[in-house]
């Protein structure tokens, strides 16, 4: 079977939204002889060095690694759209799913440190955020994860709005990078995607207007001892009345 011949059909599914098309690699590796049959487990050691020795210094691999990397990065709305007279305004951040850890050299701290050596950058609408990837501005003080603010002013809601992260500082391409993860979005799409468009609230219950961490994590502490002191006085009242 040749699978490239299959994926160069048209209209296949791996290439129905002409906006994903980025989105997918292809790596070829080219086998001298007769190719091996899929249940042939002798022939895996040859195609694993062959695939090795043949992509290890490709250019599209190195795309690979900078779209991996730059969906580990997403957006989200923190504020609902403002209508002006010629646009709608709104705010949200920039976050990471990878965590802090549970030290200051974490895995969080490596990738950023990594980004911010080779001077890598947020692109919203085409325009690069400034600052260092790795500041500490870009650390939430409470809770330690990153996140940058942005504003967006957009034409209408659904106006396409791409974020890209570009990894590394080669001025003489005019690449803005990879986009970070589900952008290009528009704001009717995240505000579905949030749940803040729901009338009688979010399907898991949750609240429908973001709150601020910085608030947040010390009323979950507050909470979390008041309810430890109760299951220690409920525990401690159990024992005496087993004694009695």
């Amino acid at each position: 079977m040749d699978g490239q011949k299959f994926y160069d059909l048209p209209n296949q599914w791996n290439r129905a939204a002409g906006d994903t098309t980025n989105r997918y690699f292809r790596l070829n590796t080219q086998l001298q002889g007769k190719t091996p049959a899929l249940d042939d487990v002798s022939t895996m050691s040859l195609l694993k060095y062959e695939t090795r020795k043949q992509h290890s210094k490709s250019k599209t691999l190195d795309e690979l690694a900078d779209s991996l990397i730059s969906t580990l990065f997403y957006f989200e709305l923190t504020s609902r759209p403002i209508k002006n007279r010629n646009h709608i305004s709104c705010k949200g951040q920039i976050l990471c799913i990878v965590g802090p850890g549970h030290n200051e050299h974490g895995k969080l701290h490596r990738l950023l440190n990594s980004l911010a050596e080779d001077g890598s950058k947020f692109y919203v609408a085409h325009r690069p955020l400034p600052g260092p990837i790795n500041s500490q501005a870009k650390i939430h003080p409470a809770t330690k994860f990153f996140r940058v603010q942005v504003e967006l002013r957009v034409r209408d809601l659904d106006s396409p709005i791409p974020i890209s992260l570009r990894i590394g500082n080669n001025k003489e391409s005019m690449s803005e990078g990879q986009n970070i993860s589900a952008s290009p979005f528009t704001i009717n799409g995240l505000l579905e995607a949030q749940g803040w468009n729901n009338p009688f609230g979010r399907a898991d219950h949750g609240p429908t207007e973001p709150k601020d961490l910085a608030r947040l994590v010390p009323e979950c502490k507050r909470i979390s001892k008041v309810t430890k002191r109760r299951l220690h006085g409920q525990n401690h009242s159990t024992s005496k009345r087993r004694r009695s």
